[in-house]
């Protein structure tokens, strides 16, 4: 279908709500923790987060937090980073981290690598919310979804 005419002298709709968060602070959940690594040793977590505060609710945040590297400095600074979260949680068993709302202060940073603004997580600090998971309806399982 063409939709020349329709569009004829129609400017493009701005949408304010994609892009990087301002900077601030922000209530998640932690949706998601995978295990990244690489050949020379590197270890890191990335923590899928999820805003759950009215500003800019259910945007989507990233945080990689080292966790093995040749860097004594930033294993230094991952311990550290995880034992805020376990803090806050009460537990250090990051399968219990999953649905649990913290809060996150946000800071926006140039990416070199895809040359943009990005957000970065500065710390992790008390939820001012309490949050509570979506409950799983009709949900089908099969052998392969239990990992034992």
């Amino acid at each position: 279908m063409d939709l020349s005419k329709l569009l004829d002298g129609i400017s493009p709709e701005e949408n304010k709500e994609y892009g990087p968060l301002p900077k601030g602070r922000y209530d998640v959940a932690i949706e998601k923790i995978t295990q990244r690594k690489n050949d020379t040793g590197w270890k890191a977590l990335n923590l899928q987060l999820r805003v759950i505060s009215e500003t800019r609710k259910n945007a989507v945040l990233f945080d990689q937090i080292t966790i093995a590297s040749s860097s004594e400095e930033a294993n230094e600074i991952g311990r550290k980073r995880l034992a805020k979260i376990k803090l806050l949680l009460g537990t250090a068993e990051s399968d219990n981290w999953i649905n649990k709302p913290v809060g996150v202060q946000v800071g926006v940073k140039f990416d070199d690598y895809k040359g943009e603004d990005k957000n970065v997580i500065w710390g992790y600090g008390e939820s001012t919310i309490e949050h509570k998971a979506a409950p799983v309806v009709n949900a089908k399982f099969t052998g392969d979804d239990i990992p034992f």
